[in-house]
């Protein structure tokens, strides 16, 4: 995955905690030093774990968040398709013929319209239904 520039910064400066907590080694005496060094390195490496399990999800809102959810045809004639996806009316077009009923999944946004594909006569999953 190819991070943002400004989020690798992030990133960097997260894992950069433990060398900054080798300073106290050279004023302070080695107990006190490590005292100091070993609670920040723990904390810096659970930060790091989660912010790159926060950079790893998939969008759940916005156009990007629409991609692969099923969505069930209300209105089949051309102009415009409708479905209803998360409880949302949605106008929509396909390549293919889908018929008032059917289960079709989401490939692309364009604009306020939907582009979908048939997905088959029952929903593979509630994703998409809520």
């Amino acid at each position: 995955m190819k991070w943002p520039a400004r989020t690798y910064l992030i990133f960097q400066l997260v894992n950069g905690w433990p060398l900054a907590g080798l300073l106290p080694f050279w004023a302070l005496a080695w107990p006190i030093a490590l005292t100091i060094y070993l609670p920040v390195s723990v904390a810096s490496i659970w930060f790091s774990w989660v912010t790159a399990r926060t950079l790893d999800r998939r969008p759940t809102t916005g156009k990007e968040g629409m991609i692969d959810l099923e969505a069930e045809v209300v209105r089949a004639s051309p102009d415009p398709m409708l479905v209803r996806v998360r409880g949302e009316l949605w106008a929509a077009r396909t390549a293919g013929e889908v018929r008032v009923g059917q289960w079709v999944r989401v490939r692309s946004v364009e604009g306020l319209s939907l582009v979908v594909e048939p997905a088959g006569p029952e929903p593979i999953s509630a994703k998409g239904r809520e």
